[in-house]
């Protein structure tokens, strides 16, 4: 296989690029090479070596996996992505503030009267009370996209809840009575 150059993107920001080169093949199983460059100056930022991967697979799946090997250097590679700005629902019960993280995040208050769902796929929400009424809002929180799944797919639960006491250093929340009026 020869070397594959991808253009890693969010939205129509270009974040990096990266070179996947397979170094070695055993049966099905090949280790690949991945290295990721400064979108900036093409420079090599970061390597992985020996990734393994089935050779019928996408690369698309290779990237994937060469992405998530970076767990403890994303902040290298993903420095440039801006903030993410997410759909948030306030619960009328325990003024808990929620958003959903990725596609299959459902999200929960703590009280369990609202979920919201979808990440930035699609956006699903309810509550206990059917003649209760909610109102999505967008509200920009401290994580990029990348950093907001990683959360939610390591279980580290750093985001996707917000308690009343937290919102005064969320960006995109003037006043904590902007929220409580949605």
């Amino acid at each position: 296989m020869p070397a594959v150059k991808v253009s890693i993107t969010l939205g129509d920001k270009e974040i990096g690029k990266a070179e996947l080169v397979r170094i070695h093949t055993k049966g099905d199983i090949g280790t690949y090479k991945a290295t990721f460059f400064n979108s900036e100056t093409d420079e090599p930022q970061t390597e992985i070596s020996n990734i393994k991967h089935n050779i019928n697979e996408s690369i698309w799946k290779l990237l994937y996996k060469s992405l998530s090997s970076l767990r403890e250097r994303d902040e290298i590679v993903f420095s440039k992505i801006p903030n993410a700005k997410v759909t948030a629902l306030k619960c009328p019960k325990c003024s808990d503030i929620i958003y959903s993280r990725a596609r299959h995040d459902c999200r929960y208050c703590s009280c369990g009267f609202m979920y919201i769902d979808g990440g930035f796929d699609y956006i699903r929400g309810g509550c206990k009370d059917i003649k209760e009424h909610f109102h999505p809002f967008s509200l920009e929180v401290p994580a990029n996209k990348v950093e907001l799944y990683n959360d939610w797919a390591r279980g580290d639960d750093r985001f996707g809840l917000i308690k009343d006491v937290d919102v005064k250093g969320v960006k995109g929340v003037k006043d904590i009575q902007d929220i409580k009026d949605n």
